[in-house]
C-alpha cells in the first residue's frame, strides 16, 4: 500500500467522522438530541450518521404531506 492510499483513507475516515460530528450538532439544535449526550450514543450516532440523515429526509416528506392535506 502506498503512501497516497493511506493517505486517501486517512481522509476518508477523517471526512466521515466529522460529517457524523456535523450531524450530532444538527441534531442538538434542532432538539432532537440532548444536550449532554452519552459518550456511547454520541459514537453510535457519529457512526450511523447516513441511517439518521435518511430517516431525518423521510421525515421531512411525511411532514410535507401532512400539510398538504
Amino acid at each position: 500500500m502506498t503512501i497516497r492510499e493511506i493517505t486517501l483513507i486517512c481522509w476518508a475516515v477523517a471526512s466521515y467522522i466529522y460529517l457524523g460530528y456535523c450531524w450530532v450538532s444538527i441534531l442538538k439544535r434542532l432538539g432532537w438530541a440532548r444536550k449532554d449526550i452519552h459518550p456511547l450514543a454520541y459514537i453510535i450516532i457519529v457512526l450511523l450518521w447516513p441511517v439518521g440523515l435518511m430517516l431525518f429526509e423521510a421525515r421531512l416528506v411525511d411532514e410535507d404531506y401532512d400539510d398538504d392535506e
